[in-house]
This record gives C-alpha cells, sequence and structure tokens, in this order.
C-alpha cells in the first residue's frame, strides 16, 4: 500500500474515533461516516495513492467531481445530502487537526440544501433545480478564486461580492435575460440563506439588475404550422421508401410524433408537459387535458378536433407495437422500448421535421407554443384568456405577444395597402 493510501485509511480512522470519543457518535452514525468517506475516495479518486491531504487537492473543483459522481448514482436527495455532510465533517475535522485550511464542501452543503427546500417546499421541477445548481456553482467559479474565501457571513456575503460576480458574469458575454436568470437565483439563494439565521442581510436585493431586454418570440404562421404537422408523415413515408425493414417502427414514430405536435400547437403546452401527460389526465369526450405546469400548478387545456383524431392514432399504433401495457409511470407519450420519452428525443424529431417542412432550424418545439398564443391574439382573444391557458402567473409575461401580433399586423399592412 501506497504512503498517500495508508495516510487516507488513517486519517480516516482517526475521525471515526474522534466521532466515537468526543462526540458519542452511535455505532450505526460511525458505520455511516466510514462508507461515506470510502465511497467518496472511490468515486472521486482513480487511486487512493492520489489522495493528499492539502488544500490543492482538497478544492471547490474536487467537491464538484464528487457532487457530480453521487448524482450519476440517481440517489435519494436525503442520501446525497448526508454523503455531502459526511465529507464536510470529515473535512471540517481535518481543519481542526491542521492537515486543511478551508472546507470545500460547505459550499455545496448549502447549495444542496436550498435545492432541496425548492424541490420539497416550493415544488422546483428538476429542469428548475438542475439550472439553479449550475448558477450556485458558476457563482463560486467566478466570484472566489478559492473555496477557502468563501465564507458564509455578512463579511464575506457584501454588496461588493454582488457587484464581483455582476461585473464577472458581463465578462461571460450572455443574454441578458440569462444575466437576469443567474442573479434572481443568487437572489432567492440569499433569501433562503437569511430564512435560515445563516446571513442577516441579502446582497443582491442591493444590486441594480440590468434592464430586462424584451426580444420577440419566434413565431410560425399558420401555413407553416400547417406544413410542420404534416412533417412526420412525410419523414417517414420518405424513410421507409429507402429501408422498408423500418415500416413498423416507423408508423409508430409517425403517430407518436404527429400526436405529440398537435397537443403542443392545440393546447399551448411545454414540451415537459406534453411529455409528462398520463392517459388520466386526458379527456377525449371532453377534448381536454389536465396540465401539471411549472411549480406543479394544475391547468386545463383544450384539445382541437385533429389533435383528438391524432392522439387516437397513436394510441391505436402503440396498442399495435404491444406497448399499450407498458406505460412508463401511466405516461402516454412512450418512446419505442416502453419507456418515458425524454424531451431530447422531441428536440432531435422536431430538427428533422423542420428540414423536411423546409422551415428555419432557428425555430424549437416551443414555438409551436408561442404560436398558439400569437394566433389566438390574432383572432382576437382575451389577452387574459390566453394567459389562463399558457399558464402564466403574471399577465406581463403573456402580454409580449400582443407585440408579436402588433408587429405581423404592421408587416400585413406594409405588403397590402397600396399607399404603404
Amino acid at each position: 500500500m501506497s504512503k498517500n493510501a495508508t495516510e487516507f485509511h488513517r486519517r480516516r480512522q482517526q475521525f471515526l474515533h474522534y466521532l466515537s470519543t468526543e462526540r458519542n457518535a452511535s455505532r450505526h452514525t460511525i458505520d455511516n461516516y466510514g462508507r461515506d468517506i470510502l465511497q467518496f475516495a472511490a468515486l472521486t479518486f482513480a487511486d487512493c495513492a492520489d489522495i493528499k491531504f492539502n488544500d490543492r487537492v482538497f478544492n471547490l473543483a474536487m467537491a464538484r467531481r464528487y457532487l457530480v459522481a453521487l448524482n450519476g448514482l440517481d440517489l435519494a436527495r436525503t442520501s446525497t445530502m448526508r454523503k455531502l455532510s459526511s465529507l464536510q465533517s470529515f473535512c471540517k475535522y481535518l481543519i481542526r487537526e491542521d492537515v486543511l485550511e478551508s472546507n470545500p464542501f460547505t459550499m455545496l452543503e448549502r447549495q444542496e440544501q436550498f435545492l432541496r427546500y425548492l424541490s420539497t417546499e416550493r415544488n422546483a421541477s428538476r429542469h428548475t433545480i438542475d439550472s439553479y445548481r449550475r448558477d450556485i456553482l458558476q457563482f463560486a467559479a467566478l466570484t472566489f478564486a478559492d473555496c477557502a474565501d468563501i465564507e458564509f457571513n455578512d463579511r464575506v456575503f457584501n454588496l461588493a461580492m454582488a457587484r464581483r460576480y455582476l461585473v464577472a458574469l458581463n465578462g461571460e458575454d450572455l443574454a441578458r435575460t440569462s444575466t437576469m436568470r443567474k442573479l434572481s437565483t443568487l437572489r432567492s439563494f440569499c433569501k433562503y440563506l437569511v430564512r435560515e439565521e445563516v446571513l442577516e442581510s441579502n446582497p443582491f436585493t442591493m444590486l441594480d439588475s440590468p434592464r430586462r431586454g424584451r426580444p420577440l418570440p419566434l413565431v410560425l404562421n399558420v401555413d407553416e404550422v400547417d406544413r410542420l404537422l404534416q412533417a412526420p408523415a412525410q419523414f417517414w413515408r420518405n424513410a421507409k421508401a429507402v429501408d422498408k425493414r423500418i415500416r413498423g417502427s416507423a408508423e409508430f414514430c409517425t403517430a407518436r410524433d404527429a400526436a405529440i405536435l398537435e397537443v403542443i400547437y392545440s393546447g399551448g403546452l411545454r414540451i415537459s408537459e406534453a411529455i409528462g401527460l398520463e392517459a388520466a389526465d386526458v379527456d377525449m369526450h371532453g377534448r381536454s387535458c389536465a396540465v401539471k405546469g411549472k411549480g406543479k400548478k394544475q391547468r386545463m387545456c383544450f384539445l382541437g378536433p385533429p389533435a383528438v383524431k391524432a392522439l387516437r392514432a397513436y394510441l391505436a399504433e402503440r396498442q399495435k407495437a404491444g406497448l399499450a401495457d407498458k406505460h412508463a409511470a401511466g405516461r402516454i407519450f412512450l418512446n419505442q422500448a416502453g419507456g418515458p420519452l425524454t424531451e431530447r428525443s422531441v428536440q432531435r424529431a422536431f430538427k428533422r421535421y423542420l428540414g423536411q417542412a423546409e422551415l428555419s432550424i432557428n425555430y424549437t418545439p416551443h414555438a409551436l407554443r408561442h404560436s398558439f398564443a400569437t394566433h389566438l391574439l390574432d383572432a382576437g382573444a382575451d389577452l387574459r384568456m390566453v394567459q389562463e391557458m399558457l399558464g402564466h402567473s403574471s399577465l406581463s409575461t403573456t402580454q409580449i405577444y400582443t407585440h408579436v401580433s402588433a408587429e405581423r399586423l404592421v408587416a400585413v399592412y406594409n405588403s397590402a395597402h397600396p399607399r404603404a
């Protein structure tokens, strides 16, 4: 056994002895700590020989590697939190023994506590939690040269620190909306730390945020939507002509993808909402579906006759493919193996169908949701009704579609009026 490996096991045993003799920890607790530290070594270092107890090795980058490896194990959030707490305590002991100068796990533990709060008390989606995690890690990397500088007190978390972060963000050449979102993340994180009495004040509430730009969403016109909705059938018809062996999978993909596009456009759904639909959510006779939106808020969306027809055709194909009983957690939209369809799969297919319909590849599936709102307003729908159907909490979010409609009116006027 190498010298470094021997030191690792010696430090681990000393820490466990400290827990037993000075902290009166139970045998069960000590066993958990021992396993967590061994797992940390296995996940973070290729060999125990690589473990050197100094601040160049035990740094924030190393702690992040461990967190990424833990997330790859698909553990319950409580298990991840416990393991981070074990390492935070281990490093705290190493600081006490003058082995380390700083604790790289303090930041991650605070971060994971905040994310757990978002999940359990604020019903935040997985997508939102992942975004917050990335933003907080980026904040630490941009604002602090070393994790030794990260102390959760008002001397460190002050207005000057918040301004340093904003300057660093501006240097990343991000879109204004991305900068605003990242500042919002840190404002929420510090608000949580104030609530937990870790901080006394929130430095990000004192920061002048950049004024929000209002880029208009990309919208398809009615003719372009029609071409896009017909694209799955045309794409797979061409694919079958090239390779007749894909006939069965082609018919399944045609029906499924046509149904997804119809449902998104008919009800104004987000991709995550569409692929998350379950059989119990859809009322074919009432031509409606119950949608779980952001923050797990429910709303009612409508399905036009083409969407209902496409759904029925897809369910029939799913039955023929032998997937009727393979509901992944009750999901309607499945992949060919019977598992739940992912957002990434829908996005990849959408790019193929844009090419088939000879439309710009800059469009995303969300453009169908934008088009849903814009076409309703073009036809005279009430703004507040559109807000309700989209599930927007604020009317100002929906109002951007009135600008799109106004621009379209100007374009029509300029092209059609003889004196324009």
